[in-house]
């Protein structure tokens, strides 16, 4: 009897292990979604771009050319804030958080926020799910830090854009 009792039990963990498999398996693995309305713009060395998406199949395009003084992407964005750009930011506890930039003005009643994409491999998210696009052959993920502590690489893009939570 107790021999009956301990192979149930072996068979019942392994049925139980197996369906657990077969419906990790079947997880849907996210793909990264083409945006084929925005051609990026040619960038020179020692340039970044940063794009703002306003609406559908409108896009603002900044190409910015870096300086000494561009360590992280808040710079590269106090920069264009300092050329004219919009945008409106607060300091907090980790860093700055985008209230506005561009056109982007998100509405938290809608619990709308500034997303914020990069093309940087050491700042692109890699949790399940993480929402990401191509755009030509460079592809942009959500980034994983603010824009206070993601890198400055040359060629890099960095993209923003309205979304939900």
């Amino acid at each position: 009897m107790k021999n009956t009792t301990k192979l149930l039990t072996w068979i019942l963990m392994v049925v139980i292990v197996v369906c657990a498999m077969t419906l990790v398996a079947c997880v849907e693995k996210p793909t990264a979604q083409d945006v084929t309305d925005l051609t990026l713009p040619t960038l020179k060395a020692n340039q970044v771009a940063v794009i703002l998406k306003n609406g559908p199949s409108d896009y603002t395009n900044y190409v910015v050319t870096l300086n000494e003084d561009m360590h992280t992407v808040a710079d590269v964005l106090q920069y264009l804030k300092d050329n004219g750009m919009h945008l409106d930011w607060t300091d907090g506890p980790y860093g700055k958080s985008i209230n506005s930039i561009g056109k982007l003005a998100p509405d938290a009643s809608q619990n709308e926020f500034v997303a914020f994409f990069t093309s940087v491999e050491a700042d692109k998210g890699n949790w399940a799910g993480v929402p990401s696009y191509n755009i030509g052959d460079v592809t942009i993920v959500s980034a994983q830090v603010g824009v206070s502590d993601a890198k400055v690489q040359i060629g890099a893009v960095y993209y923003f854009e309205i979304s939900t939570f």
